[in-house]
């Protein structure tokens, strides 16, 4: 296995680990314990835009290009997501609004931060290779400061972008070896660690004040060194060459899951059932228990099959070809249900073809009815007719 292709099972992996302590995240109980599970996964939104920062470049020769690339990946899914939340919903106010600036459901607001990150690269680039890089750490706790515990709203544009640049400029120093951190993992981890106590403790300060939402907040003074530090780490193990992902199930579920994370952010359903009631969800369609979703990221998995879409792009391979090459199929299974004895030939695959090709047959191809004659002669015709594709099946 080449180097780069290990980097980006690793990367993988990494987003799968996110994914799923995001799906804890909304998981936790609305008590002490849920301050404190939460603090311990505040990292996760951090680590997707630390992700997507080491991933990029400081020097394009079209940024235009990279602008368009970047955002018509995310882009896409998310109108096709946001149409559909918005149809069940019915929340077609100020739709174009809402699309356009992350607001047609709460969880959307990573994709609109995620945007302005790829349009404010050039410019984050400039920083990070300038000799004033250091302000680039000072931006995401001001802007916190400002915004969580002075309550100035309107003194901070772009909050949710200042909210969250410390990660992504985090990876692009990382990533662009314009930053080295090779203190190992006994450093990084006490590390890690002695943040981690200093944001619980303000979680738990902040849980007795009655202030659940600064407790459990991903954005909190607190919390961003710890973030930081959990990414240091994530980035010890990217570039770990000593650590050799194995070909086992675990693992290429683990790459799945990270391959399918952004599509699980995408569906509420699976991780949070406060969005999804305030989509105004059907109550039937919302799991209740982490169980539930634990189900639905498996189902992700199995979707994701590679045998699984092989095998239904061979049925329909299958289905076409006899619609050109088999008008006779209706005749077929008319022949076999109205001649002596058609309770039992009925129940038989007329000539070995398979029981959806001749449902397919009997739905699609009944328009084809011709004369009496022509009937006749195609019900004589159906041998040679029906074995070429039931070989090829």
């Amino acid at each position: 296995m080449s180097q780069s292709q290990s980097k980006n099972q690793k990367i993988q992996i990494l987003r799968a680990i996110a994914i799923c302590c995001v799906v804890m995240g909304h998981s936790y109980p609305f008590r002490f314990r849920g301050v404190l599970i939460r603090t311990l996964i505040n990292f996760t939104i951090p680590l997707f835009f630390f992700l997507s920062g080491y991933l990029t470049k400081l020097e394009y020769d079209d940024w235009g290009r990279f602008w368009l690339k970047r955002i018509r990946r995310i882009f896409i899914p998310y109108a096709v997501w946001s149409v559909i939340w918005t149809v069940i919903s019915h929340g077609y106010d100020h739709f174009i609004f809402k699309l356009l600036t992350g607001k047609t459901l709460y969880p959307y607001y990573f994709v609109f931060v995620y945007c302005q990150f790829v349009l404010f690269t050039p410019l984050m680039a400039r920083l990070a290779k300038s000799r004033y890089r250091w302000v680039g750490w000072l931006i995401q706790p001001l802007a916190i400061y400002l915004r969580k515990y002075c309550g100035l709203e309107q003194v901070v544009p772009f909050y949710e972008l200042f909210s969250f640049f410390g990660a992504y400029y985090l990876g692009l120093a990382l990533g662009n070896h314009v930053l080295q951190w090779n203190y190992g993992y006994k450093k990084t981890g006490a590390l890690c660690a002695a943040t981690f106590i200093l944001s619980a403790l303000e979680g738990i300060y902040w849980y007795r004040a009655g202030n659940y939402d600064l407790a459990t907040n991903t954005l909190n003074l607190t919390n961003y060194p710890y973030s930081m530090a959990c990414l240091l780490l994530a980035h010890q193990f990217l570039t770990d060459d000593g650590i050799v992902i194995r070909d086992t199930a675990f693992h290429r579920m683990l790459i799945t899951l990270g391959d399918c994370s952004f599509g699980i952010i995408l569906d509420p359903r699976l991780y949070s059932d406060d969005h999804a009631e305030a989509a105004r969800l059907p109550r039937s369609c919302i799991p209740t228990q982490f169980r539930g979703r634990s189900a639905d990221l498996v189902a992700v998995h199995f979707l994701r099959s590679k045998n699984l879409w092989r095998k239904i792009r061979k049925v329909f391979r299958i289905l076409l070809t006899q619609r050109a090459t088999q008008p006779s199929a209706f005749s077929c299974t008319v022949r076999a249900r109205n001649s002596p004895g058609s309770h039992d030939n009925k129940m038989k695959k007329p000539h070995g073809i398979p029981s959806a090709a001749r449902l397919w047959s009997f739905t699609v191809l009944r328009g084809n009815r011709g004369a009496p004659a022509k009937r006749e002669a195609d019900s004589h015709a159906c041998c040679a007719c029906s074995r070429a594709p039931a070989r090829r099946w």
